[in-house]
């Protein structure tokens, strides 16, 4: 499977870098149904013959712009993944619980955490730049994305 999502990875980004004019940063409308023509051609294929667990929607598209970033070559340009709806809703209003740090993914794949002054955090004394390792004894994999991991993260308010 994590051959297969690469291969759809790569190749989503691989097309979309493609689509990209360098000179307006539009993308041109006739090569964007071309080329997605044969990505979703590909994915079908997988979906067909995959023998495995197909990646979701989210996964699969996540994966493209990932691969789309990769193709670039830039250690600084990374994908940050939407707020789910509801936490962006809670959020805004003044419900959300957490520890009082922002996490963010390195060039390493680690989650890293950024604690906000005068919060939980850094009064525990997390620094910025600490790496998460683990989450009330459940070990942050590399594979999690920040969404998974700010949601074990996150906590009741108060």
């Amino acid at each position: 499977m994590i051959v297969a999502l690469a291969l759809v990875s790569f190749a989503g980004g691989f097309l979309l870098n493609d689509l990209i004019d360098r000179r307006t940063g539009q993308l041109t409308a006739d090569i964007a149904a071309e080329d997605f023509g044969v990505f979703w051609e590909a994915w079908s294929k997988i979906e067909e013959s995959y023998i495995g667990g197909i990646p979701t929607t989210r996964q699969l598209t996540y994966g493209a712009v990932r691969g789309a970033i990769d193709v670039l070559g830039d250690p600084y340009t990374i994908f940050i993944e939407p707020v789910a709806r509801e936490q962006e809703k809670e959020s805004l209003r003044g419900n959300f619980g957490g520890v009082g740090a922002v996490l963010e993914l390195n060039e390493n794949g680690e989650i890293i955490l950024l604690p906000i002054e005068g919060n939980p955090a850094e009064l525990a004394g997390i620094i910025e730049g600490d790496i998460l390792i683990a989450v009330d004894g459940q070990q942050i994999d590399q594979g999690m994305s920040i969404e998974e991991v700010a949601d074990l993260v996150r906590g009741e308010e108060g």
